[in-house]
C-alpha cells in the first residue's frame, strides 16, 4: 500500500484542511495516519487518538440498532411507525398512517430533512423534536421519492428509546460501541474525557480556515449524527463489524448475516443527486460503485467520509475538521482504491447537448426545502445554480434527460436533477446534495 502518511501530509497541505485523520482495513491489517492540526488558534497536533465529528456516519449506527430490533421480532420494517409510536403526528394524516420503519431508514418519508432546532436535551428534549415534525410539510407521499432526512433518522431514534425506556446514547454504548471495543467514540464531545477532540472549522471571507461551527450540534439529533465523535480507527472498526457479518470483537454475533446483506441491499436503485460514483441506498447505508466492485458508506455532513469494499474486505475512514473536508477524503480514498486494487474513480460523465433552450427554460425557478432555497437561472448557455444559504453559483451541465451535473465548493462534482413535471411541463423539484426542494416558483 501506498505511503499513507505522507500522501495524508501532502493532502491536507494541498486542500487547506486543518486537521485530519485517515484509518484503513485491508484484510486484517489496519493502517492509521494523522496530520495537521485540532485547532488553528492553539496549533494543537491530531494525533491518530483525536476524535473528530462523525456526522452522519453515526445514521448507519442507529439503522444498525433498528435491524437488532427486526431481527428480535419486535419490530417489522413495513409496519407504520405510528404502530411503535401511537401518539405520533406528522404534517397529514396520510403521512403520519402511511409512513413505515423502513422509510426512515431509507429516506423515502416524505418528511423534509433539515429541520434542525434546538429543544433541549435528553429524552425530554428529543420529544419536544418529535413533536415538532407534525408543523414539517410534507414533500411527497411516504415511497414515492427520495430526499435525505435527517428528521426521519431522528425520529427512529425516538423509536428507538420509546422501545427500550432508555436514552438513545445509552443504547449505542451498549449495543454496539462497547461490543466492538470502540473506546473512544462518545454520543457528545464533552464526555470525552482525556482523548483530544477537534474543534469545527469553515472557510472565513478569504478562504483560509478559521474557528467556526461546521453544523448546530443540538443534543436531539444525537442519532442521526449531530453530536457523536470518534477517532478513525474506531469508524473503520465499525466498518469492519458489517465486513465480519455481524460478528464483534470476541466473536459475538451482534448481528446476523442476514441482516448485513439486507442492510446492503439497494433499497432506491438510483438517486436523482449525489457524488459520481453514488448508485442507490441500502438501509441505512449509501450505495457506490468502484468500478465493478460493489460499495457502502456515508459521509459526515462534509467533513467525514467512510468508504466500504464489502466485497474486498477492505474500508477508509477518513475525517477531518472542517466544512468540505470529504473533497479531500475522496480525493485519498480514490487514491488508496487505484493503488490496492487498480480501480479508478469513477468519471466525469460526457456532457450532452440535448438540453434545448426551451427544455432549460422550463427547468428556471425558486424551489425551496423548508427555509432552504436554491434558485435555477436559465441564460443563453446553460444552467445555474444558486444556493440561497452560502450564495454559491454553480454551472450546471447536462448530462441526460433532467439529468446535470456541477461543481460545488463543498463537494465537488455531484449530480442535479430534476423530477416531476407541473400542468405547465416543468419540473416539480430539483434534487441536489440527495435533497429534493419543491417548485414555489
Amino acid at each position: 500500500m501506498m505511503d499513507l502518511q505522507s500522501r495524508l501530509d501532502a493532502l491536507v497541505a494541498e486542500f487547506d484542511v486543518p486537521g485530519a485523520a485517515v484509518a484503513v482495513i485491508d484484510g486484517g491489517d489496519v493502517a492509521l495516519a494523522s496530520a495537521g492540526v485540532a485547532n488553528v488558534e492553539t496549533g494543537q497536533a491530531v494525533t491518530d487518538d483525536t476524535v473528530f465529528a462523525i456526522g452522519s456516519i453515526t445514521k448507519v449506527f442507529t439503522a444498525s440498532l433498528i435491524m437488532q430490533l427486526v431481527e428480535a421480532g419486535t419490530i417489522d420494517l413495513d409496519r407504520p411507525v405510528k404502530h411503535y409510536l401511537p401518539d405520533l403526528e406528522l404534517a397529514t394524516d396520510g403521512q403520519t398512517a402511511g409512513v413505515t420503519v423502513r422509510h426512515l431508514l431509507t429516506h423515502t418519508s416524505g418528511i423534509a430533512g433539515d429541520h434542525i432546532v434546538e429543544t433541549g436535551p435528553g429524552s425530554e428534549g428529543l420529544k419536544r423534536y418529535v413533536e415538532s415534525l407534525r408543523d414539517i410539510p410534507v414533500l411527497h407521499e411516504p415511497g414515492n421519492g427520495f430526499s435525505y432526512s435527517n428528521a426521519a433518522v431522528i425520529l427512529a431514534g425516538y423509536l428507538l428509546e420509546q422501545h427500550y425506556g432508555a436514552p438513545w446514547p445509552d443504547l449505542v454504548r451498549e449495543r454496539i460501541i462497547e461490543p466492538l471495543g470502540q473506546h473512544s467514540m462518545v454520543a457528545f464531545p464533552q464526555w470525552a474525557g482525556d482523548r483530544p477532540v477537534v474543534s469545527p472549522h469553515r472557510r472565513g471571507a478569504d478562504g483560509r480556515p478559521e474557528r467556526g461551527d461546521m453544523w448546530l450540534e443540538f443534543a436531539a439529533g444525537a442519532s442521526a449524527g449531530f453530536t457523536p465523535y470518534a477517532n478513525a480507527a474506531d469508524v473503520v472498526r465499525f466498518a469492519q463489524w458489517h465486513l465480519r457479518n455481524g460478528q464483534g470483537q470476541n466473536g459475538q454475533q451482534l448481528l446476523s448475516s442476514a441482516s448485513v446483506a439486507a442492510m446492503q441491499h439497494p433499497q432506491v436503485s438510483s438517486l436523482p443527486s449525489g457524488a459520481l460514483d453514488n448508485t442507490g441506498w441500502g438501509i441505512g447505508w449509501a450505495l457506490h460503485q468502484f468500478g465493478p466492485e460493489r460499495g457502502l458508506g456515508h459521509n459526515g455532513g462534509t467533513s467525514a467520509m467512510l468508504r466500504v469494499l464489502p466485497d474486498r474486505d477492505f474500508a477508509v475512514a477518513v475525517l477531518t475538521n472542517i466544512s468540505g473536508g470529504v473533497r479531500m477524503g475522496g480525493a485519498l480514498t480514490g487514491e488508496l482504491i487505484l493503488d490496492r486494487f487498480g480501480i479508478a474513480p469513477a468519471p466525469l460523465p460526457s456532457f450532452s447537448n440535448d438540453a434545448s433552450k426551451q427544455a432549460r427554460d422550463r427547468c428556471a425557478g425558486v424551489y425551496r426545502h423548508l427555509e432552504y432555497s436554491v434558485t435555477i437561472e436559465s441564460p443563453e448557455d446553460g444552467l445555474i445554480l444558486t444556493t440561497g444559504s452560502a450564495g454559491e453559483r454553480v454551472e450546471l451541465h447536462p448530462v441526460g434527460d433532467g439529468a446535470y451535473v456541477g461543481q460545488f465548493a463543498d463537494r465537488g462534482w455531484s449530480r442535479v436533477g430534476f423530477v416531476g413535471q407541473n400542468d405547465r411541463e416543468q419540473p416539480d423539484y430539483v434534487h441536489t446534495g440527495l435533497r429534493a426542494y419543491r417548485r414555489v416558483s
